[in-house]
């Protein structure tokens, strides 16, 4: 039983104890912009950065847009199944933080994470009425990204993506994951109308064209032991000093109850997870964020960027002929009679992958434990580059000329003028594929 014996403090009465309780009356300001920071360095969702879009980039004078490949990530989506035990961890987690200042007259929160810490619970499927209770499904934020992306491409070409599907307008796949099937029924529901995309087969597995949906796990699938060289920036990065005294802070201030560094950085890291898809599915200022200030989010995202540089980047030669199928299938849409529109819903490797096949965001030097400090200005910030609903776009025009487009940017390739490139200088220039 509970009494309340004050505007903070109450009575525990459990049997014949009797324990007085009182809720903290002090809270720290919450600071915008560490959330600021949070959406401009590490959200995953594709509509937290500010992007320049200039709807006069798609076109060309004098010239109709004839083609239109696109690659694009999966939206926003749920745990995977993996995740939903590490994660559930922070639980237990967010009860021994309230547990240890529950007394004290003030704490390292605001009031809104404090009231959500208390209550914490993780939500494994996020929105069940949308994800059917299922895990690894798009979210509802996932949708409403993957169709506003859909409908700026609508707008711009209406000629090309006509509200009524037919395999001869439209070649359109997406990879075995159901969270890729999804996001190619929300993309082209918008177009075709509510539930109008869910009868197309889309699968690619066991045809030709797995290995250009699924380029990247097709080559995993491949490589032999001892083939590729192991990834060991980001563990370099996580023992440098300034990463240790971030996460020894961190632990200390909001008395986490571990003792060796290693449970301690994995901690850190679950956290960070937490707060990034928090946000990326409410944006709601996820009581996870709140453990770091700007500086440590930065941080920890230049160790999410140091490991996609190595496994997905520029950072080892292998990479640049992987995606090659892609490469190959984009130049021969354009030189034969494929359908006008080419879409395929994939997942962040391949898509990461065709921008490096194409030397695309190239960085002047490599990402490395050791240049944190050289590298906040990096090309290579996979936030930005490609998060969740991340959308590359090749556009063929009526006098042979190419434009392309990375989240609705146009992208500068320095062999072409202004970013108007020529259908016949595409091979030479992608000649690591051909």
């Amino acid at each position: 039983m509970i009494r309340f014996v004050s505007a903070f403090c109450f009575i525990l009465i459990v049997g014949e104890v009797f324990q007085v309780q009182c809720e903290p009356s002090k809270f720290v300001k919450e600071d915008k912009h560490l959330y600021d920071v949070v959406n401009e360095q590490a959200s995953q969702k594709y509509f937290a950065t500010k992007r320049k879009i200039n709807n006069n980039d798609f076109k060309v004078s004098g010239a109709e847009a004839k083609k239109v490949w696109m690659y694009i990530r999966h939206g926003t989506r749920s745990l995977k199944r993996f995740e939903i035990p590490i994660l559930t961890g922070l639980e237990s987690v967010a009860k021994q933080v309230v547990e240890s200042f529950k007394n004290e007259k003030s704490v390292p929160f605001s009031k809104n994470a404090w009231d959500k810490l208390k209550t914490w619970k993780l939500d494994v499927s996020v929105d069940r009425s949308q994800s059917h209770g299922k895990v690894d499904m798009i979210t509802s934020s996932g949708k409403t990204e993957l169709e506003s992306v859909a409908k700026n491409y609508q707008g711009r070409f209406p000629s090309l993506f006509t509200n009524k599907y037919s395999p001869d307008q439209f070649h359109l796949l997406h990879s075995t994951e159901e969270r890729c099937k999804e996001s190619m029924e929300v993309f082209f529901g918008k177009i075709f109308g509510k539930n109008a995309a869910e009868g197309i087969n889309g699968t690619v597995e066991g045809t030709e064209y797995e290995g250009i949906v699924e380029a990247y796990r097709v080559y995993v699938d491949s490589v032999q032991p001892g083939q590729r060289p192991a990834n060991v920036e980001l563990p370099k990065f996580q023992q440098l000093p300034a990463y240790k005294t971030m996460v020894e802070r961190i632990v200390k201030e909001f008395r986490l109850k571990v003792t060796d560094y290693n449970t301690k950085q994995k901690l850190v890291s679950n956290i960070f997870d937490m707060c990034r898809y928090e946000e990326a599915w409410y944006s709601n200022h996820s009581a996870w964020c709140s453990f770091f200030k700007a500086d440590d989010i930065k941080m920890l995202q230049y160790g999410v960027d140091l490991y996609n540089f190595y496994e997905w980047g520029y950072g080892i030669d292998q990479n640049n002929k992987i995606q090659c199928p892609t490469i190959r299938d984009m130049v021969k849409s354009f030189e034969g009679g494929a359908a006008p529109v080419t879409a395929y819903f994939t997942h962040i490797p391949e898509v990461s992958l065709h921008l490096v096949a194409m030397h695309a965001y190239p960085e002047k030097q490599k990402l490395t434990a050791d240049n944190y400090g050289a590298m906040s200005k990096r090309v290579w910030q996979s936030s930005k580059l490609v998060p969740f609903a991340a959308n590359f776009a090749a556009v063929l025009y009526g006098n042979n000329q190419v434009k392309f487009f990375m989240n609705e940017e146009l992208v500068q390739l320095s062999w072409c003028k202004k970013g108007v490139c020529n259908l016949s200088d595409l091979k030479k220039n992608f000649s690591q594929c051909f």
